[in-house]
Formats: C-alpha cells, sequence, structure tokens
C-alpha cells in the first residue's frame, strides 16, 4: 500500500490521500498532530489542549518513499508518519468523533 497523490488543503485543514487501491483519505491536521508517532508525543496525554500554532501545518514532506513530515507553525516536525501509520488512522477511533473517508 501507497500513496499515489497527498495533497494538503489549508482552508479545510486536511491532508488527502489517495491510494494506490483508489482509496482515498481525508485527515485533519487535528488527527494528524494527536497521532503524532514521535517519541514526545507518545508521551503526551491525546486530550491534552493543543495551541492553535501547534495545529497549524506548515509543511508536509516526503521522506524517502515510505512516509511524509509535517511541520508545524510551532516548531514540532519531529514525526515520520510511515504509509501504514496514516492507512491506519482511517480505521482507528477518532479524536473528537471525526471520521472522514
Amino acid at each position: 500500500m501507497r500513496a499515489v497523490k497527498v495533497s494538503v488543503r489549508k482552508a479545510d485543514q486536511l491532508v488527502e490521500i489517495h491510494w494506490d487501491d483508489g482509496h482515498v483519505q481525508e485527515l485533519s491536521f487535528n488527527t494528524l498532530r494527536r497521532n503524532c508517532p514521535c517519541a514526545t508525543c507518545k508521551e503526551l496525554d491525546v486530550d491534552r489542549p493543543l495551541s492553535p500554532e501547534a495545529l497549524k501545518l506548515t509543511a508536509l514532506d516526503p521522506t524517502g518513499n515510505y512516509a511524509l513530515q509535517p511541520t508545524w507553525a510551532d516548531g514540532h516536525r519531529d514525526g515520520i508518519y510511515t504509509w501504514s501509520t496514516l492507512r491506519g488512522l482511517a480505521t482507528e477511533k477518532r479524536v473528537e468523533g471525526e471520521t472522514r473517508e
């Protein structure tokens, strides 16, 4: 499973991912940040309040051909989201009841 197209829709605060199996997935900036796979974020409470800067995506860069690395306006950029991690977010329980597919 691999992403073939990734679009950032800043106005909607969404990342849209087109997968090689035809599936299209939308992930909110909130879902991405709250599911950050870095060691620091994994230790934090998922329900913690986040500043507006923490939820403002400033860049989304490919890491090799296996992952994406977001940069947030608060300077955080330690999370590397593999394709399987991103695809898994579609099936996990969403923070604040978010389910968009």
